[in-house]
């Protein structure tokens, strides 16, 4: 109900979009045919023969599905319109611990700064005349010398930043200037306002349904 305008508005809808088909659809395909084909005693029976096909399991799959899906979908959201390092600042803004932030956001820079990195090791190997994707067998033959400077590079990369944390006195304790702060504006504040009030609202209502089953 929420998601997809707030994709459209913030004009990431194909990226959404595309990013959820090569994250979910390999895990729902897999979910659904587990439980579809797997789940015993599962009543009624849709299609049965050298394997049987259950409607209770095939519900509790999309069921499943669902929710991975919702789940995915916010967070996928998340990381699209909102920069890691913008995210981390304003956490601590409102009172996150900064070496918690740094660690957190450092952590979620990483993949993207490793596949960013791998494509320079991968043109740098085809520039020395290096067979690393023309072939199956170049592609395995490429992943070892593509692996060990990849591991190097990320830990060079730590220390990097480690150093240059300490070396801005980023451990020291006592009150700290913010190079950015998030502005945070009254819009922002009704919508969170009203997100809480969603979650607040339909956790009561799912309480009560299951109260009211269990009577």
């Amino acid at each position: 109900m929420i998601i997809i305008p707030a994709a459209v508005t913030a004009g990431v809808t194909r990226r959404l979009l595309r990013s959820l088909a090569i994250l979910f659809l390999p895990f729902a395909g897999f979910l659904v045919t587990i439980h579809t084909l797997c789940t015993p005693g599962g009543e009624p029976v849709l299609a049965s023969g050298w394997i049987t096909i259950s409607r209770e399991g095939l519900q509790f799959a999309l069921h499943t599905a669902g929710r991975v899906l919702v789940m995915l979908s916010g967070f996928t959201l998340l990381f699209l319109c909102t920069h890691p390092g913008r995210l981390m600042d304003d956490l601590v803004q409102r009172g996150l611990p900064p070496s918690v932030g740094a660690v957190t956001g450092m952590t979620l820079q990483l993949l993207p700064m490793l596949g960013k990195r791998a494509k320079e090791i991968i043109a740098a190997q085809q520039a020395r005349g290096m067979d690393t994707g023309t072939t199956f067998v170049g592609r395995i033959k490429g992943l070892l010398p593509l692996t060990a400077p990849l591991i190097v590079s990320a830990f060079t990369d730590a220390e990097q930043r480690t150093m240059a944390l300490e070396a801005r006195g980023f451990f020291r304790p006592g009150p700290r200037t913010r190079l950015n702060t998030v502005p945070d504006t009254g819009a922002q504040r009704m919508f969170r306002t009203f997100c809480l009030g969603l979650i607040l609202v339909t956790t009561g209502v799912r309480i009560w349904i299951w109260y009211n089953s269990t009577m």
